[in-house]
Parts: C-alpha cells; sequence; structure tokens
C-alpha cells in the first residue's frame, strides 16, 4: 500500500513538474519571440531568465547577448544590465570603461539607476564632478540614492562646493523617498543649525523617520535626546 502511495505521489510530482517546465519554456519562448521582433523589454527579461537561472540553466553568455539586443532596443534597464556583466566580468571579459558607457546609454535613455550607477563608478574613480552630475541627473529622475549623494556631495564638497543650505532639499527628498541612512544628516543640520536656521521640531521629524522608518540606531538615539 505504502509503495503504492509513494508511486502515485512520485507521478503527480514529475507531472506537475513537467507542466511547470513546459509553461516556463513557452514563456520563454514568447519572450524571446517579441525580443526578435523589436521589444527590448523582452530581451531584458531573457537576460534575466538567464542570469537568475528561472527554470533554465544559468548562462551568463546567452544573457549577454540578450542584454546587448535590448540595450541596442533602447531599453535602460538592458544597459544597466550589461553594464553590471562588463563590471563584473560575467560572460565577458570584465572592462569598467564598457560598463561606464552602458551606464551612460541606460542614464541617457532615461533610466534613473543607470544615472546613479555611471555615479558610483565615477565615485570610486574619484572623479567627483563627474559623479555630482550623474548623480543629479538620477535625482532629477526620481532617484531617492540620487538625491541622497547630492545632498551628502554638497555637505562634503565632493565635485562641487561646500553648502550645507544647497544640501537641505535633496537630503530632504532622499529622506521622504526610499534612500536609507540619510534622515539623521538632515536632521543634524537642522538641530546645529548648519547653513540653515535652527528647528528642533524639523529635526526631530527627520530622527524620527531615520529610526522608525529607515531603522537607523544613530537617528533613534538622536531622536530619543532632542525629546
Amino acid at each position: 500500500m505504502l509503495k503504492r502511495v509513494l508511486l502515485l505521489w512520485g507521478c503527480l510530482f514529475l507531472s506537475v513538474f513537467a507542466s511547470e517546465s513546459t509553461d516556463i519554456n513557452s514563456k520563454l519562448f514568447d519572450l524571446m519571440y517579441a525580443c526578435d521582433h523589436g521589444d527590448g523589454t523582452s530581451c531584458t527579461k531573457v537576460g534575466d531568465t538567464y542570469t537568475f537561472a528561472t527554470g533554465v540553466e544559468k548562462d551568463d553568455n546567452i544573457a549577454v547577448t540578450y542584454y546587448k539586443k535590448a540595450c541596442d532596443l533602447k531599453n535602460a534597464n538592458g544597459c544597466i544590465a550589461l553594464g553590471v556583466k562588463y563590471h563584473n566580468g560575467q560572460g565577458v571579459p570584465r572592462d569598467h570603461i564598457r560598463s561606464r558607457t552602458y551606464y551612460k546609454k541606460a542614464c541617457d535613455y532615461g533610466g534613473e539607476n543607470g544615472c546613479h550607477a555611471l555615479g558610483i563608478s565615477y565615485e570610486q574613480m574619484r572623479h567627483y564632478e563627474s559623479a555630482f552630475k550623474s548623480y543629479k541627473k538620477a535625482c532629477s529622475m526620481g532617484s531617492s540614492e540620487g538625491c541622497m549623494k547630492v545632498g551628502l556631495f554638497y555637505r562634503q564638497g565632493k565635485g562641487v562646493n561646500q553648502n550645507n543650505a544647497k544640501a537641505v532639499p535633496y537630503l530632504e527628498k532622499a529622506c521622504e523617498g526610499t534612500a536609507r541612512l540619510v534622515c539623521k544628516n538632515i536632521g543634524d543640520i537642522y538641530k546645529y543649525a548648519q547653513g540653515v536656521k535652527q528647528d528642533l521640531q524639523k529635526a526631530k521629524h527627520f530622527y524620527e523617520r531615520g529610526c522608525t522608518l529607515q531603522h537607523d540606531k544613530e537617528a533613534c538615539i538622536a531622536y530619543r535626546l532632542i525629546k
């Protein structure tokens, strides 16, 4: 009886697995077809499928081929993914110059993450002025992380003249968005009147936000001290 149950369970498992495998193959075929007919988003999704081994064996070479197609079709996410491949040397030789080239394309095609990645690349090279411009463009496209970087560059005088007053709107925007561990910075600016008029209520607001929403321990301490 037990053997029969196990046999039936095994047959059921294989049936479900085969069904899921067929479904994945069908979706992948549809994406490949759409990609071949000029849909850049589909090309990127095929690349992602092989990058993250979603129902297929991981293959960086195939992923690169489809990311390249996507980027040629001006799909920003495809360009970013291709830049990452060159940065990490996955499926292609490691090449930071090419990596930046594709980040720039992504940025030019309207991809905020491409502008942000380009900024990171320039910052790692200590080309702070170029990094600042890239982060500022990312911020203008809605990147909270880009806004955070612009604000911090103003605070630190990196690639731009140091100016706490100019840092404020960028850090506020970043804090109200998804950027992590930035709210304490703007709280400090208001608490210690760094380029702005002291405002302890605003400082308290940003410390609280950093503590409760971003789980920043330093922001929590600052919030408790200002109460």
